[in-house]
């Protein structure tokens, strides 16, 4: 069964069905119900599925709900299903049980030119395959006549225009509405209920009639302004009960179902509005304008930025406001330099950036400029800081060029960036322009502060339990340490073990036999998330010392029981026994 409306499309298959032939008689009881928002669909009693819909067109136009079955081609065996027959259909809307208005049997094949029944065989190590393939068209499966079938296709206006189609059919067609022939094979109807549509063919050979339904249609008068002056009627779309949509501009008249419609209107950079209401007077939505996005940066280093008089902040010569849309007025001013004033007009939810250098007001200062790179790869390094004599700085764009303005002079000029070294250059600047490049070394890593776990000592013990101990950690953050025992080196599915406490560096662990090889590895768990593991050692009694230090303890213990067992006995036989 397949359920669609309004984009929601849903199947479920009837478990029963599996495993009858085709010369089986099977009876399935299908039912569709429309309640409170859900359509649920029933077989044999048993609710199946049940799709949250929020508005259902009930029997407008092409929106009549269907229940139906069908057999998709057979891969693995060559069943043919017989005849599909449907009887006793029934259908509900809100608790109010609907009289079939018409039963419709449409057949088809999508078998065309797939695998309708294969054999996979493996014939000297090559893998072959024979397949039998069948092409079915409409007209030629077996059992399954096509009868001439009516469809139609409704255009949603006021008032409705329907087109007509007779499939499966040939000869010259004279349609009727409600017993009176038509021009053609359009129509327009007049007002909503039900209308029977007739197709006669070669004046009665074939008659085919159907019952089509047409809503209460009326028109909502629908405008759409905004927040914004210079935008007040933004270009919008219009979605009617999550199914139906228009472009609008300002107003406009738009068909919908007499009732209670939901109504919802977006527009680019625009917060989207929604409303439910009755299909009656004027309706009317005014739209919230979304903020824009400004983005200014400026070389000079000490520089102010106001957006809409708004002072915003900066972050190594990048500034960003977010005003709302329409004209947007930026302000740049820096002590030493003319003020730049600049507007634009942006959009509702745009997004606008700039870059600014001021110029100087002293006509004796020379500029300076070049760009920062890195000293291995060569890319640009952004936002690096170039300060002359620690008194005027400018920044590295995204491209890592820069530029500054100093009187000429004997100048000490340095760039300085996260995570590099920072570089220092003494110069004479004359009375022309100084292209100056800074190549920089990154900075050196130090790691001897990493923690560092081992497994320090390792060793079989008494044929059946092993010893492990461990380097300890004592910094501030230890989470915990946990110990992996397993037969294969990979750490398939291993024993895990583990320590909560810093201070617990050694565990004597079970299950360690000869004949095997035990792999295991420390690891160091941090709160911070960081984890540091140790190298994997083997634990084995193929070492010739580990074999003969545990052999020389079981045989001392052994030695020693037996010792203590003769003692034992010649102390019990010298007691004296009193009467």
């Amino acid at each position: 069964m397949r359920i669609d409306q309004s984009g929601y499309i849903r199947t479920f298959t009837n478990p029963h069905v599996y495993g009858f032939s085709g010369s089986s008689n099977y009876v399935s009881n299908l039912s569709l119900t429309y309640k409170a928002g859900m359509i649920s669909a029933a077989s044999d009693g048993s609710i199946v599925i049940s799709v949250p819909v929020p508005v259902f067109l009930s029997y407008a136009g092409n929106s009549t709900p269907v229940a139906g079955g069908m057999s998709i081609g057979s891969y693995d065996n060559m069943t043919d299903l017989g005849n599909f027959t449907f009887s006793n259909l029934t259908g509900a809307y809100n608790g109010t049980q609907l009289n079939s208005t018409g039963l419709y049997l449409q057949k088809f094949s999508g078998i065309g030119t797939q695998s309708y029944s294969s054999l996979n065989a493996i014939i000297n190590v090559t893998e072959v395959e024979f397949s039998q393939y069948i092409n079915r068209s409409s007209s030629d499966i077996p059992s399954l006549p096509t009868p001439p079938l009516i469809s139609y296709m409704l255009n949603f206006s006021l008032p409705v225009h329907g087109a007509f189609h007779l499939s499966n059919s040939t000869g010259s067609v004279v349609w009727k509405v409600n017993g009176t022939s038509i021009a053609g094979d359009n129509y327009s109807f007049p007002r909503a209920g039900y209308y029977n549509v007739t197709a006669s063919v070669d004046r009665g050979r074939v008659n085919e009639s159907r019952i089509i339904y047409i809503p209460d249609i009326v028109i909502q008068n629908v405008s759409v302004h905004s927040n914004v002056k210079y935008d007040l009627n933004p270009p919008s779309s219009l979605i009617v009960d999550y199914f139906l949509r228009y472009g609008i501009n300002n107003a406009s008249a738009i068909p919908v179902i007499s009732g209670t419609n939901n109504f919802s209107v977006s527009s680019p950079g625009f917060h989207p509005e929604s409303r439910t209401s009755k299909s009656t007077g004027n309706l009317s939505f005014k739209l919230s304008a979304m903020p824009v996005s400004v983005t200014v940066f400026v070389f000079q280093g000490n520089a102010t930025v106001r957006i809409q008089n708004v002072t915003v902040a900066g972050d190594n010569g990048t500034f960003s406001g977010s005003p709302m849309p329409g004209a947007v007025w930026i302000n740049v001013t820096a002590p030493g330099f003319n003020p730049v004033n600049m507007s634009t007009a942006i959009m509702p939810g745009g997004t606008y950036r700039t870059q600014i250098s001021l110029q100087p007001i002293s006509t004796s200062m020379v500029l300076i400029q070049g760009t920062v790179s890195d000293a291995v790869y060569a890319f640009p390094v952004p936002g690096a800081v170039i300060s002359v004599s620690n008194q005027s700085y400018s920044y590295t764009n995204s491209t890592g060029y820069y530029r500054l303005y100093e009187d000429p002079g004997t100048l000490n000029i340095s760039a300085s960036a996260n995570l590099y070294e920072s570089q220092y250059k003494q110069l004479v600047l004359k009375f022309a322009p100084l292209d100056l490049n800074f190549s920089m070394k990154p900075l050196d890593i130090n790691i001897s502060s990493m923690p560092f776990i081992t497994i320090t000592r390792y060793f079989p013990l008494f044929f059946f339990m092993g010893v492990v101990t461990w380097s300890g950690y004592s910094g501030k953050i230890f989470s915990q340490y946990q110990l992996y025992i397993s037969q294969n080196p990979s750490f398939f599915n291993p024993r895990v073990i583990t320590f909560t406490s810093p201070s617990s560096t050694s565990t004597v662990i079970s299950g360690i036999y000869p004949g095997h090889t035990y792999y295991a590895t420390i690891v160091l768990r941090l709160s911070d998330g960081e984890v540091y593991q140790s190298s994997v050692v083997k634990i084995t009694y193929t070492n010739p010392v580990y074999l003969g230090m545990n052999i020389a303890i079981v045989g001392g213990i052994a030695v020693y029981l037996a010792f203590m067992g003769a003692y034992l006995r010649k102390r019990w036989k010298k007691t004296p026994v009193y009467p």
